[in-house]
């Protein structure tokens, strides 16, 4: 029973580790979409972010 507890908390923790560290692999690669000027660039930015993350997420 503490067997299972402990790979259960540390398969959490890998996939936590992994999860947090999308978003730093984001801001090195160099195909990710900048960030624009005006506002309806922005707007852009943010939505590619959001299904960006949604499909880390999936993947």
């Amino acid at each position: 029973m503490k067997q299972k507890y402990l790979v259960r908390s540390i398969n959490s923790l890998l996939a936590l580790a992994v999860i947090a560290s999308q978003n730093v692999w984001a801001e090195i690669q160099p195909y990710n979409m900048t960030e624009g000027v005006t506002d309806i660039s922005k707007q852009v930015f943010d939505l590619h972010m959001v299904i960006f993350y949604i499909c880390c997420v999936i993947g």
